[in-house]
């Protein structure tokens, strides 16, 4: 059964309940998720906390051994003999009493191997567990002897963990401090009278990592003490003591805490940094021991869930049954209506909630459906009444044409030529504008329009204004939008021109653009254009025109082929590769930058059209015949086609109409 087909009661618990499982879901994961990312936070805390003491722990060691390697340093005996040059008779004497000296030294540190003095002139003092090297054995062989320079004041440094270098049976892994000797008793200060060496076992590191108090339910960790060079000077797990230590295990080296993986185990980490030594421990943790204690918290969180679920859908049901109930009486109600029967009434509760309200507005609806019959019935009758006025009013327009030719010919007859071509002009215009007014039309159609307008207006200003016209014969075939040239000269001569006592000139010129507005064509194609300068008074232009006494004939295939797209077939989105633009051009005072600013900014947003209207309205202005212009250029041809305008204070104003160059189509359909 599909969604739709369920029971309105049955959808809405069931919808409750999902969301209420989603809801709880996502709490539930979130809180479990939060629980044990805190834990994990609290342990790595308290290992923080463990290495934290370590590294404290190791620092002492660390200071300790630095502190026995001066005592040797400075010994008196060790320095006098180590200065002195020694016979051969004197050697044995001398090894002995360095020897003694060195057990009395060295006798709190169980875990040293060996300690070595290292003279310049090559003799060799030591005491070693491992058993003492030959004579023979030079500094240089060590291979941190490379490390040392020729400081003047003592220093010392740690070198790592490594098997031993002198030991003549059973070598341990030890890690050694090394320390140059100077002389500072006698005349040359800071003299290097040789080398020491102590081989320090890495049991002591064990014990001092590994005796830090530890809870009883710490998690089991694993720790490396690594230097700066990451050599392993210790590793719990014995595996990488003395090595290098593992790639994956870089960035516990460098960084405080995160996480690794290494040889097929995730494991969290925490590091410590010895400011002292440069020595950093690591703790090791395995993820999956870190967030196996947090799993219980998930069982419980789960069985949580169970429960509100099923409480939660057990009170959906009720409450859904409680909404749907009366919603299914009204249905019922509502089935009756559909038959017809438009008395029925639903009961009202006494309910203020949503269902209460719907019941008494349902009843409040049928009582209007009565009333809206009656006033639909009442509508149709007028709207006939309507449309035989409508037809009334078609006589009038047809009765003023035939006037203005009664007045025409009678003008003629009695030899008032002035008045007969203004009546001619004038219905000329007049059925121009009355047939089909919001279809297109062409370009050559309306340059004819324009005619009979400048003629009339000739008439009435003499020599104010010259009206010129360059226009390809190529684009007479242009398809526009009807009645859109003539307004636009109406406006550059009614406030330009008339607003000059000298007058001017109005200009009017149709050239080929690129998409980007840049110019292809002025003036004719090879000379063809139509230019013309004052209008004749015979009615006639230099090219072309309306014969004396004659009409403009209606082309019916040229007007079948401009309109036969419709307004619909004519709308496009975006502008051809080559548009036309149709400029009309006065030498006016021109227009204020504020008012060709807002005309402008209307044009490019269809949305401001309408606005701007309401603005000028209420100011008084004119400008709404532009705004009609742009409006059908836009229903007809889309955007960017429309008007935009060029004016400045004194300068004339540039009225420019785009549209897309569709005149050799025109031209094929005729």
């Amino acid at each position: 059964m599909r969604w739709n087909d369920w029971r309105l009661r049955t959808k809405m618990a069931v919808t409750f309940t999902s969301l209420f499982v989603v809801a709880v879901a996502v709490l539930g994961g979130l809180t479990y998720f939060h629980m044990k990312r805190d834990y994990t936070e609290r342990t790595l805390d308290l290992v923080d906390t463990s290495l934290a003491q370590m590294t404290i722990t190791l620092d002492l060691y660390a200071k300790d051994m630095d502190r026995l390697s001066l005592a040797i340093f400075g010994d008196p005996i060790i320095q006098r003999i180590m200065r002195q040059p020694t016979s051969d008779y004197g050697v044995q004497y001398d090894n002995n009493e360095i020897a003694h000296r060195l057990v009395q030294l060295t006798a709190p540190w169980p875990y040293i191997q060996g300690v070595y003095l290292f003279a310049e002139d090559g003799r060799l003092f030591n005491l070693s567990k491992g058993g003492a090297p030959s004579n023979e054995y030079s500094v240089r062989q060590e291979p941190w002897f490379a490390q040392l320079g020729d400081e003047v004041e003592p220093s010392m440094f740690f070198w790592p963990t490594g098997p031993e270098t002198m030991a003549l049976r059973d070598p341990q892994l030890v890690f050694s401090l090394i320390r140059p000797i100077n002389d500072f008793q006698y005349s040359l200060p800071g003299q290097r009278l040789g080398y020491m060496k102590i081989d320090m076992s890495v049991l002591a590191l064990k014990s001092l990592l590994l005796g830090v108090d530890k809870a009883e339910d710490a998690l089991p960790l694993r720790y490396m003490l690594v230097d700066e060079g990451r050599n392993v000077l210790y590793d719990s797990g014995d595996e990488w003591t003395g090595r290098t230590m593992p790639d994956e295990l870089a960035a516990a080296a460098t960084e405080p805490e995160g996480s690794a993986d290494w040889a097929g185990t995730r494991y969290l980490f925490s590091g410590n940094c010895s400011d002292y030594s440069g020595w950093t421990i690591v703790a090791l943790a395995p993820h999956a021991d870190v967030v196996k204690q947090s799993d219980s918290i998930r069982g419980l969180i789960l069985v949580a869930i169970a429960l509100a679920i099923g409480v939660v859908g057990a009170a959906s049901y009720v409450l859904a049954s409680g909404i749907s109930r009366p919603l299914a009486a009204l249905a019922q109600n509502m089935k009756r209506v559909e038959t017809g029967d438009f008395k029925v009434r639903a009961k009202e509760r006494s309910y203020r909630d949503e269902t209460g309200r719907l019941s008494r507005g349902f009843n409040l609806m049928l009582e209007s459906v009565d009333r809206l019959i009656h006033q639909v019935f009442l509508l149709e009758l007028r709207e006939k009444d309507a449309k035989l006025m409508a037809l009334q009013a078609q006589i009038n327009p047809h009765m003023l044409f035939n006037t203005l030719n009664i007045m025409k010919a009678l003008s003629r007859k009695q030899g008032v030529h002035d008045v007969a071509d203004m009546a001619e002009n004038l219905a000329d215009l007049f059925r121009y504008s009355m047939r089909g007014w919001n279809e297109p039309t062409t370009l050559e159609k309306e340059l004819e329009n324009v005619r009979h307008y400048v003629r009339i207006q000739e008439m009435r200003y003499k020599d104010r204004f010259a009206f010129e016209a360059d226009v390809p014969d190529s684009l007479l075939r242009l398809r526009m939008a009807k009645l859109s040239l003539q307004p636009l000269v109406e406006n550059a001569i009614f406030h330009g021109i008339e607003k000059k006592i000298e007058g001017g000139t109005v200009r009017l010129e149709a050239r080929l653009v690129s998409g980007s507005g840049q110019s292809e064509t002025s003036g004719g194609a090879g000379g063809a254009a139509t230019r013309t300068g004052r209008i004749a008074e015979n009615g006639k232009t230099e090219t072309g025109g309306t014969a004396e006494g004659g009409t403009t004939e209606t082309d019916e295939s040229a007007e079948s082929a401009a309109t036969e797209t419709g307004i619909g077939g004519a709308y496009r989105e975006n502008v051809t590769a080559m548009d036309v633009e149709i400029a009309v051009t006065d030498t006016g005072p021109g227009m204020p930058e504020e008012l060709v600013v807002r005309f402008n900014r209307a044009f490019r947003q269809d949305d401001s059209v309408a606005e701007l209207e309401r603005e000028l309205t209420r100011e008084g202005k004119s400008g709404i015949g532009l705004m009609n212009i742009h409006k059908r250029i836009r229903l007809l041809f889309g955007s960017p086609c429309g008007l935009r305008i060029e004016s400045a204070p004194e300068g004339g104003t540039k009225v420019t109409i785009r549209l897309p160059n569709d005149a050799q189509a025109g031209r094929e359909k005729e």
